[in-house]
């Protein structure tokens, strides 16, 4: 453990560390700002949330529906005869009754629809399911006979029966800034790691204490896993005080399913409970590129190609972007940013089969994403005696 304190001393020692860490907070600080100050005028959140905490956040009843179809009613009626005042209006919600239909009329009533309807749409996809096994076993199809099997567990019994102010989750869940800052302290902090070393001549020592380098080698693959997690974790917890700030945050026991991008997910999971998966499999992510970056540091002679190499990350991460709703092909399962912007790969259920059994796609990218962090394992404690100097 002593030489474990030791990395984390040099690390913590160099003048930028801890000024980069609070410098990029801010920065995280400032775009989840932004972020929320961007939607929330555009969807008229304040208004939407203060209808919500008047009477309509809360398990749905009949009172509150027709509540609102009748607002939404009298106000259609109101603009659709074009007899209303554009002044100023005390007497409204947003200020003016044009503003008053758009919030029912654009937000208010489809988001309650969708609550209310989505039950119904799952009992057309479970009856249609249903139908697809019958014609499946007729058939033959085992492939298509378990899939649709998959699909009458996952989507029975499903239901949203409250009413929840869910913008701010949904953009939580959407948020992908700090994991660029995540890659950025990546890079700071383990772009030395071996190859500041070497340029010191620190590998001349070895000879002199046979099992030094087996435990430096050691050492720095634990390193780099405990300040990855420690990145990951930061984060994490500064995205949710973030938006617990600048957004009206709620709604974190409602069904993952409440959110309408997430209608047809697979998971049968709270908003909650899935903000946690995501950072399991962001961990997971980051330490691929984790490993990436120390391998470069391993074999490159000079520290600006290592930092050279490490672009790629941060060029992949802003210019690659997810396929929403469409199959993995195999080689993305070898690129990271499918466990960093893992949301995508719960958006609907599209399952990979093994022979005829259908998995979801994310337990093979963890796999994958396992399978490499041992290779780089291998690699990164292999003795090699450096022929640049």
């Amino acid at each position: 453990m002593t030489t474990l304190r030791f990395e984390f001393i040099k690390v913590f020692r160099r003048p930028y560390f801890i000024i980069s860490i609070l410098l990029f907070t801010l920065i995280n600080f400032a775009a989840i700002f932004i972020t929320n100050k961007g939607y929330q005028n555009w969807v008229g959140e304040d208004h939407q949330n203060k209808v919500c905490e008047e009477f309509l956040c809360g398990p749905i009843d009949s009172q509150k529906i027709d509540k609102v179809i009748s607002e939404t009613k009298r106000l259609s009626d109101i603009v659709a005869s074009q007899k209303f005042s554009r002044e100023y209006d005390s007497n409204t919600i947003t200020g003016y009754l044009f503003g008053d239909f758009n919030l029912y009329y654009g937000y208010l009533e489809p988001n309650l629809k969708y609550a209310v309807s989505y039950a119904y749409d799952m009992q057309d996809i479970i009856h249609r399911a249903y139908e697809n096994v019958e014609f499946y076993e007729q058939v033959g199809n085992i492939k298509e006979l378990n899939k649709n099997h998959d699909i009458i567990q996952l989507y029975s019994g499903r239901s949203i029966n409250e009413y929840r102010n869910l913008y701010g989750a949904r953009y939580l869940l959407f948020y992908d800034f700090s994991g660029l800052l995540i890659i950025f302290l990546l890079v700071l902090t383990l772009t030395p790691g071996f190859v500041s070393e070497r340029e010191n001549r620190m590998y001349q020592l070895f000879p002199t204490f046979p099992s030094g380098e087996r435990k430096i080698n050691s050492t720095k693959f634990l390193f780099i896993i405990l300040i990855t997690l420690m990145y990951c974790i930061w984060f994490f917890i500064m995205d949710l005080i973030g938006f617990a700030l600048f957004s009206h945050l709620q709604g974190f026991s409602m069904p993952l399913y409440s959110i309408q991008e997430f209608q047809l997910t697979p998971l049968n999971l709270s908003i909650g409970q899935f903000y946690v998966v995501c950072l399991i499999l962001k961990i997971f992510g980051m330490l691929i590129i984790s490993f990436y970056i120390a391998i470069l540091s391993k074999f490159l002679p000079k520290i600006v190609y290592v930092f050279l190499g490490s672009v790629l990350p941060l060029v992949l991460f802003i210019f690659w972007l997810p396929r929403a709703y469409s199959t993995l092909g195999w080689l993305d399962f070898i690129n990271p940013m499918h466990l960093i912007k893992n949301r995508y790969i719960f958006l609907a259920y599209d399952p990979i089969f093994v022979g005829s059994n259908p998995i979801q796609p994310v337990l093979l990218a963890v796999l994958v994403a396992m399978l490499l962090i041992i290779i780089s394992s291998i690699i990164i404690q292999t003795r090699i005696r450096p022929r640049f100097a």
